[in-house]
């Protein structure tokens, strides 16, 4: 059997926030010591020089709090692949996509995308550039042996 079920809750996310983090705290620090460095010269605080401090601390705040996994906590985001159907939601406004394996005519592997054409000629596609590289590939080896098993072209 080669069901698969991800949920993004856990570790499949695509991992930036250790960066995040730090170019947060950049900018913290950028704010806080032009702010000492003005004082300690014994410049003027006037509006027009606490502009760039403030810009940069606001800067540092919203990086902060973008690291804090915003995506996958109030909602079910996940993929499920089974003999049957593929079906996932990757985002908080995302509706549930429902793919049934026997209304696909072929599917297309890309880097960072799958590829459904549909047997009404319609495409169906799977961006999974929000996915770590590691979840990504396990879905598209799940993907590519169900449809060797289903006889769906590989192109």
């Amino acid at each position: 059997m080669n069901d698969l079920y991800i949920d993004f809750t856990e570790n499949y996310q695509a991992s930036s926030r250790k960066k995040l983090v730090f170019i947060g705290f950049g900018f913290l620090l950028i704010s806080v010591s032009t702010i000492v460095f003005m004082t300690g010269f014994k410049e003027a605080l006037t509006f027009r020089s606490m502009v760039t401090p403030a810009c940069n601390f606001i800067l540092g705040i919203s990086f902060l709090f973008r690291s804090n996994k915003p995506n996958f906590l109030q909602t079910p985001c996940f993929i499920s692949i089974n003999e049957d159907f593929l079906e996932y939601k990757f985002w908080r406004f995302q509706k549930l996509v429902r793919i049934e394996w026997a209304n696909v005519k072929s599917i297309q592997l890309k880097p960072s995308k799958i590829v459904f054409l549909l047997q009404n000629n319609t495409t169906a596609s799977v961006n999974m550039s929000y996915i770590s590289m590691a979840g990504a590939n396990q879905i598209k080896l799940v993907v590519r042996d169900l449809a060797f098993k289903k006889n769906v072209q590989i192109a």
